[in-house]
């Protein structure tokens, strides 16, 4: 598939691989595997188009690295991985139990490299959005949150009989043992031993799952030891036995898998700085092609604008040439119509001065008639019987009037 080109199915191929070396004790292997299936997806996709199908196997690969981390007790690892699926599992729409598992996953690493807040928060989270609360994933996340209580020395006994509640609940056998290596667990913390005991001894009895049998074996060792039942520690070490040597091979494996996750995350930054960089060319190119329209739209304005100019400049200067003819034709008339003006006026005197000549000479005529008819015999009695009826008043008697 490597040389087919076909970069998902390429990646498909490397990730069942990896599956199967995980399902043989391979963890190196598989771990290997698992993250050269994400290389060949970051190498030859870009983020935004791990969609669907895509985003659910990225999604699956990172989860799968997360639990595989989770085991080995490298939690920075584990952490790292967990919070890079939970985008994938939002992008394809998963169901919650799937990024409710996962991120109580993170919460488990975070508790165990005692960052007690964290933790915190992802449990809370988790118990937020599981709305069945009869659920098993609601009910390891409450089981997870109760030991985180436990851990930070709060309400002990309380802590007991919720954890009890929840193991009444229990749906499914591995469930129900689950539970029961909890408790066992905390009894033991608590000293009570016959207690612990009990429920430890039905975990090793009954489980079916290595990881459970296995650690339920270690603390009946100590268990035991105290009780000093020398045949059941005997029972209990031959059962373990098988794997002292692999566990002895333990601190090979995290030095591997440290290593790998390190190659990893250069080859990662590596990939990131390239998309980064051709980013970066697009962007440039994107811009240079916007700068060259700009200027071209700006050029091809000014252009325009400058026909324009050079139209309403043309408009202008035939609308002032017209004008100006206009104005030219305008006060030749208007010369025109002064100088008939004028004529008419020096008529109009030359008529007033005959008019005024006529007016003196009909005036002089009337003053003649008047100082004649003064002088006749009639007009001299009027004015002997005015002064004689008025007496002293004759003063007032306007004799000069018409």
């Amino acid at each position: 598939f490597d040389g087919i080109g076909d970069a998902f199915l390429d990646a498909r191929a490397h990730y069942i691989n990896g599956v199967g070396f995980y399902e043989q004790d391979s963890v190196v292997e598989a771990c290997g595997e698992y993250l050269r299936a994400l290389e060949v997806m970051e190498s030859n996709f870009e983020e935004n188009e791990l969609g669907g199908n895509m985003a659910k196997f990225m999604a699956l690969t990172h989860t799968h690295l997360c639990g595989l981390f989770s085991d080995q007790y490298l939690h920075e690892q584990a952490i790292y991985f967990g919070k890079q699926s939970l985008p994938f599992y939002h992008r394809h729409d998963a169901g919650s139990w799937h990024v409710a598992w996962v991120m109580n996953n993170i919460g488990l690493n975070y508790q165990m490299a005692e960052n007690i807040d964290s933790a915190s928060c992802y449990f809370d989270n988790v118990l937020k959005m599981i709305p069945d609360t009869n659920s098993n994933d609601f009910r390891d996340a409450a089981t997870a949150k109760l030991m985180l209580s436990y851990h930070t020395g709060k309400n002990q006994q309380t802590v007991l009989e919720q954890l009890s509640v929840l193991l009444a609940k229990s749906e499914t056998d591995d469930e129900y043992l689950s539970r029961c290596l909890t408790i066992g667990h905390v009894f033991l913390m608590e000293q009570q031993i016959d207690s612990a005991e009990k429920y430890l001894h039905k975990v090793f009895a009954e489980s079916k799952k290595t990881g459970p049998k296995k650690q339920a074996a270690e603390w009946l060792v100590e268990i035991s030891k105290a009780q000093k039942k020398h045949d059941q520690v005997l029972e209990y070490a031959c059962f373990l036995a098988p794997y002292a040597t692999r566990d002895e091979n333990t601190g090979t494996v995290k030095s591997q898998l440290t290593r790998l996750y390190a190659d990893y995350k250069q080859k990662e930054a590596v990939s990131q700085h390239q998309q980064h960089n051709r980013r970066r060319a697009g962007s440039t190119a994107l811009v240079i092609v916007g700068l060259s329209t700009v200027v071209f739209w700006l050029f091809l304005s000014y252009w325009r604008n400058r026909q324009n100019n050079r139209a309403l400049e043309m408009q202008i200067n035939a609308e002032r040439f017209a004008h100006e003819m206009k104005q030219k034709a305008f006060s030749g008339r208007l010369k025109k119509s002064n100088k008939l003006l004028r004529e008419a006026l020096k008529k109009n005197e030359g008529q007033h001065v005959e008019n005024k000549q006529l007016e003196v000479c009909d005036e002089n005529q009337g003053l003649e008639r008047y100082e004649e008819f003064k002088r006749t015999d009639i007009c001299q009695t009027v004015f002997d019987r005015v002064e004689l009826l008025l007496g002293d008043k004759k003063n007032a008697l306007k004799t000069n009037m018409d």
